[in-house]
C-alpha cells in the first residue's frame, strides 16, 4: 500500500524473454496467481540492436542521430481486479505485427490490481506525505510512462511521440492521466477503448475508504487491530487478497481510480471544461453492444421480463421515463433492447460527453468509433460485446475456441491496425483508408467500424439526449458489497469486464 519505486539498475545481464508473473490477483475458478513482485513491461520493438553511439540521448531522453519509431503504450482491462501485461501468460498481446507491418513500437505495461493497488483508507492517507491513498496503480502507470520516456529510445523507439492505448478500465485509466497533473509530458496522443466509465463517473477517495476499505478490514478481521494498516501488511498476499477480491462487473466496482486531490485533482470533466489536463490528440470509441459480454443469454424473453428488469433496475417512476425511451421493440428483441440501453448508460453516451469536452476545449483533433461488427458462429448471439474489437486490434482469435476468422475480418483488423498506427504517428488517415473525420460537438462524427467501414454522424442522439437529461439515472456505482450487485454483471477474467 506504497507508491512504487524505482528498480535498481542491474549490473550483469537480464533473462527478458519470457512473461513474468502478474500482479497478485485470484483466477477464474478463485485461486490465487501472481505476484507481488510484478511491475514490469513487455516491449516489442525492431530486431536491429541499437549500437551505444545509436543510444546518446540528451538529458529530455530524446534520441540525437535518430527520431525513432512512434510507441504505442497499451494498458489492460480487468476492472482494476485482474489482468495482466502478457494476458493468460499466453502473449495474446502480442505487439509484433504493429512492429513489422506498421512500423510501431508496441510496449504493454503492468500494475498492481484489486486490493494491492486501489486500496484507500484513513490510516494510510496519514502515512501520505500528499494525504492520499488508493491510487497506487495509477502511480505504477506513470512510473512506467517514465521508464518508457527514458529508455525506449533503446529499443528503437522516440520517446517524443508516445501514444497511451487503453481498453475498457483499462481505457478509464489512460483518460485520467490526461487529466492528471502527475502525467505531464509523458505522452502525446490517447486512445480509450471503450472505456469504463469514461471520466463523467468518478468515485471521491472518502466514498471507496467508507464502503471498499470498511470490507477489506472487516474481512481480513484487521478492523479491530490497534493498528488497521500494520495488520493488513502482516497478512500473507494470498489471504489478503482472497478475503475481498472485489468486483470488477459493468455498474459496480469494490475497486477504482478516486478523486483524491492528487493522482487525480477533482472531476475530470470539470478539469477539462477549466483547460486543467494535458491537450493531446484523442482517439476514443465503443462496441455497439458491450455489455453482451457477461450478460446471461435467454433471460429478458418477453416484454414483461423487459419491463420487470426495468422496474427493478431503476425503480417504478423512473422506470416508466425510461420504457418510454426505450420501448421493447427498439431493437430487434427486448434483451437486445435491455443491452443497448444500458451499454448506452455506461459507454456509449459518457462517451459522447467525453469527446464533446475535449473537442470543444482545445485545438486538437477527436476522433470517434463505434465498434458494430458481429462474429459468425455462436457468438453472433452477443452481436459486437465488449471486448470483441480487441480481436481485431491485435489480430488475435484465441479467446473465441476454434474460431477461423473470415477474410473481410481479416480485412477488417488490417484497417483497424492501420488507423491505431496511424494515430500514433499523429493522424489516423492513410492513403487508402476511408477518411475518418475530426469530431465536431454539433454533428457527432463517428467511424463505423464493420466489414465495410463507413463515416456517419450520430451516435444514438436520441437516447443521449435522454440520458443527458436524466443524469440522476447514471447506473455506474461504487463500493459495492457481495449482496450489491447488477443482476447481470459477474466478476470477469482478465480479457473481459472493465
Amino acid at each position: 500500500f506504497r507508491p512504487p519505486l524505482e528498480h535498481d539498475s542491474w549490473t550483469d545481464a537480464v533473462q527478458a524473454t519470457t512473461p513474468r508473473p502478474r500482479c497478485a490477483q485470484l483466477d477464474a475458478a478463485g485461486n490465487f496467481i501472481g505476484s507481488e513482485d510484478c511491475l514490469i513491461v513487455n516491449v516489442w520493438g525492431p530486431a536491429k540492436p541499437v549500437s551505444s553511439e545509436e543510444d546518446e540521448r540528451d538529458e529530455a531522453g530524446d534520441r540525437e542521430n535518430e527520431r525513432g519509431l512512434p510507441v504505442l503504450v497499451y494498458f489492460h482491462g480487468g476492472g482494476h481486479v485482474t489482468g495482466s501485461a502478457s494476458q493468460l501468460g499466453a502473449l495474446v498481446y502480442n505487439g509484433q505485427r504493429y512492429v513489422e507491418e506498421h512500423g510501431v513500437i508496441v510496449v504493454f505495461i503492468q500494475r498492481r490490481v484489486n486490493v494491492t493497488g486501489f486500496l484507500a483508507l484513513p490510516g494510510l492517507d496519514a502515512e501520505s506525505e500528499n494525504g492520499a491513498s488508493g491510487n497506487y496503480g495509477v502511480l505504477d502507470e506513470i512510473l512506467a510512462l517514465k521508464w518508457v520516456k527514458r529508455n525506449i529510445a533503446r529499443f528503437g523507439g522516440d520517446p517524443r511521440r508516445v501514444t497511451l492505448d487503453g481498453f475498457s478500465v483499462g481505457g478509464q485509466d489512460v483518460l485520467v492521466l490526461m487529466v492528471s497533473p502527475l502525467a505531464r509530458g509523458l505522452f502525446y496522443a490517447v486512445l480509450a477503448e471503450s472505456p469504463a466509465p469514461a471520466l463523467d463517473s468518478m468515485p471521491t477517495m472518502r466514498t471507496i475508504e467508507r464502503t471498499t476499505g470498511i470490507n477489506v478490514l472487516t474481512a481480513t478481521r484487521c478492523d479491530t487491530a490497534p493498528d488497521p494498516v500494520t495488520c493488513l501488511r502482516a497478512l500473507p498476499i494470498a489471504i489478503l487478497v482472497k478475503a475481498f477480491p472485489g468486483f470488477g462487473g459493468f455498474g459496480k466496482a469494490d475497486y477504482a481510480v478516486t478523486i483524491d486531490g492528487y493522482v487525480l485533482p477533482g472531476p475530470p470533466l470539470d478539469l477539462i471544461d477549466d483547460h486543467r489536463y494535458h491537450q493531446v490528440p484523442l482517439l476514443i470509441g465503443n462496441n455497439a453492444e458491450e455489455e453482451y459480454l457477461n450478460f446471461p443469454l435467454g433471460s429478458v424473453p418477453d416484454d414483461a421480463a423487459y419491463q420487470d428488469k426495468i422496474n427493478k433496475l431503476f425503480g417504478t417512476a423512473a422506470g416508466a421515463l425510461v420504457l418510454a425511451q426505450y420501448p421493447s421493440t427498439s431493437t430487434s428483441s427486448p434483451e437486445r433492447t435491455y443491452v443497448t440501453l444500458t451499454t448506452d448508460n455506461r459507454f456509449v453516451c459518457p462517451t459522447r460527453r467525453l469527446a464533446r469536452a475535449v473537442a470543444s476545449a482545445q485545438d486538437e483533433p477527436v476522433y470517434r468509433y463505434l465498434f458494430t461488427h458481429t462474429l459468425q458462429g455462436p457468438s453472433s448471439a452477443r452481436h459486437a460485446f465488449h471486448q470483441e474489437q480487441q480481436y481485431f486490434v491485435w489480430r488475435d482469435f484465441a479467446p473465441v475456441p476454434s474460431y477461423k476468422p473470415t477474410a473481410s475480418e481479416l480485412g477488417l483488423s488490417e484497417s483497424i491496425q492501420g488507423y491505431w498506427s496511424g494515430f500514433a504517428r499523429g493522424n489516423p488517415n492513410g492513403p487508402n483508408a476511408v477518411r475518418w473525420p475530426a469530431y465536431d460537438p454539433r454533428a457527432d462524427p463517428y467511424l463505423a467500424l464493420d466489414d465495410s467501414i463507413v463515416g456517419r454522424a450520430g451516435v444514438r442522439t436520441a437516447n443521449c439526449d435522454f440520458w443527458d437529461t436524466h443524469p440522476e439515472l447514471n447506473l455506474w456505482g461504487w463500493g459495492t458489497t457481495i449482496d450489491d450487485r447488477d443482476d447481470h454483471g459477474k466478476g470477469d477474467d482478465e480479457g473481459g469486464g472493465e
